[in-house]
């Protein structure tokens, strides 16, 4: 899960994790289609979900230590991208 992005997508992931969120809407930067091939597209979808899930697999076995790290971290860099 790579990104420029701020927060980064593994840490907003594992705070939907730690607030017990039922879902989460994904934005266009998950994956975007140019035109290519729908196979390639749909393996590079799939690639993506596989991706989250063995995020979400990892944080079962974190601590509250953990969360309350990441949830600053999350807070901060949203404080970063807005210019605060």
């Amino acid at each position: 899960m790579k990104s420029d992005l701020l927060p980064l997508a593994k840490d907003i992931i594992s705070e939907h994790y730690r607030v017990g969120s039922a879902g989460i809407i994904l934005s266009r930067n998950f994956i975007q289609y140019n035109n290519q091939d729908l196979k390639e597209f749909e393996n590079e979808f799939i690639n993506k979900v596989k991706e989250i899930r063995e995020v979400e697999e990892d944080l079962q076995n974190k601590d509250e230590d953990f969360f309350e790290d990441n949830k600053e971290i999350v807070k901060k860099d949203i404080y970063k991208a807005r210019g605060v």
